[in-house]
């Protein structure tokens, strides 16, 4: 039977092991390194990348790398610094070498110099007016193809599960809305309590959108709360 003390000293968990746990860490890790230098011998870096430093534009220790060891430190040093590598200012990320100004403005420079398009910029970008209503998109919506309320609608539709019942009324409620907004349809106080705020309109029938009837917000749950009660 083998002893609870492993070579390096340590105790090991078990007699039936011939190492500890620490040890074995350590020889995975040397396999690995092993392995992954017999790979690079054979056949060659999987980063196909010069010999020479972007920084210093000396030879490189490790050929998949972008910059030898010496640089890598010293940027490791510049990003840690608090100020911004390029404008000087405070950076928002201590562990950036760039503010977000300075970042946004290289990745842009970045895109037109591979050909991408810019956006927000006019013919290359997105367009400031939404593709469905035609209206001008909000300013966190620039980059999307519609303004909010389309986005909202066409996730809606998009919804699985929606049943023709369910889709009726969609469609009810968006002509009301068209209708109210061209005038065709003209909003009245609530018919129970009289007061023209948060005024709702509701269909008594969906197969006559434009037979309406006019309720507050709190009279209009009621109203179909007490349906509910009568169903059940």
């Amino acid at each position: 039977m083998s002893s609870l003390i492993c070579a390096c000293g340590k105790e090991k968990q078990s007699t039936q092991k011939k190492i500890c746990d620490d040890c074995r860490k350590e020889n995975k890790k040397e396999k690995n390194r092993r392995d992954a230098k017999a790979y690079r011998e054979r056949y060659g870096s999987v980063v196909k990348r010069g010999i020479y430093c972007s920084m210093c534009k000396g030879v490189k220790e490790h050929q998949e790398r972008g910059y030898c060891l010496a640089c890598e430190r010293e940027r490791w040093k510049d990003r840690n610094k608090p100020d911004c590598a390029t404008c000087g200012a405070i950076k928002e990320n201590p562990r950036d070498a760039y503010c977000n100004e300075c970042k946004r403005e290289k990745n842009r420079i970045k895109s037109i110099e591979e050909g991408r398009r810019e956006r927000n910029t006019p013919g290359l970008g997105r367009k400031t007016t939404c593709s469905i209503c035609g209206k001008e998109k909000e300013a966190n919506y620039l980059n999307e193809s519609c303004c909010q309320a389309c986005k909202m609608l066409r996730k809606k539709l998009s919804r699985s599960g929606r049943n023709e019942e369910q889709i009726l009324k969609e469609n009810v409620r968006r002509l009301t809305w068209m209708k109210i907004s061209d005038g065709t349809i003209v909003r009245k106080p609530c018919e129970v309590c009289g007061t023209d705020k948060d005024v709702e309109a509701h269909h008594d029938d969906y197969n006559k959108p434009l037979e309406v009837r006019w309720l507050c917000r709190k009279h209009h749950r009621e109203h179909h709360n007490n349906e509910k009660n009568k169903e059940t």
